[in-house]
């Protein structure tokens, strides 16, 4: 996970700036597990621009290396962090998000369209056989659609994306050994 990525490797830096990646990483964490993933179950809309994140970027930016070791660490982080700042906006144009209507519409209308010609087109020999052949391509039908509506919204619903990982980033981030 790019935000305990970060967190450890910050050591790279001095003493000062390393302390401020870490608290920044940690409150980034804690946002995101007392705020944020309330905020995405409900489908209230979040700003894109969160604040520890913004102010990791402008605190990496103005930080100029004293050796080629902490320059490479500097590089990963800023790389880190600019790819912890993508999957965050994925995660939340993901929660405020759903699938098309029409696409919808078009994937019952299709489903249909293909049950009721198996109706129609089936096995010639046995009425028994084209009943059975039905049954399953109907159940097997619903399930995907009952999969893609309730995958439609992530972080809502009956099936939901887990918070635990960033509990455990939150953990392993307060324990003594870090």
């Amino acid at each position: 996970m790019s935000s305990l990525n970060i967190y450890r490797s910050a050591s790279g830096l001095d003493r000062d700036k390393e302390y401020e990646v870490k608290q920044l990483m940690r409150n980034y964490v804690v946002n995101v597990v007392e705020n944020e993933w309330d905020a995405m179950r409900v489908g209230t809309s979040l700003d894109l621009n969160e604040p520890n994140l913004l102010t990791l970027n402008n605190l990496l930016a103005k930080i100029h290396p004293n050796s080629k070791t902490q320059e490479i660490f500097l590089t990963f982080l800023v790389e880190e962090t600019n790819k912890l700042r993508e999957i965050r906006g994925r995660r939340i144009f993901l929660s405020t998000s759903s699938l098309n209507g029409i696409i919808l519409q078009f994937t019952f209308f299709g489903s249909f369209l293909i049950i009721f010609a198996s109706i129609f087109f089936g096995i010639e020999h046995s009425l028994l056989s084209n009943i059975i052949v039905i049954s399953a391509l109907s159940i097997v039908t619903g399930l995907v659609l009952t999969i893609i509506i309730g995958l439609d919204h992530p972080y809502q619903g009956d099936i939901v994306t887990s918070l635990d990982p960033f509990k455990s980033v939150l953990t392993l981030m307060n324990s003594p050994a870090n």
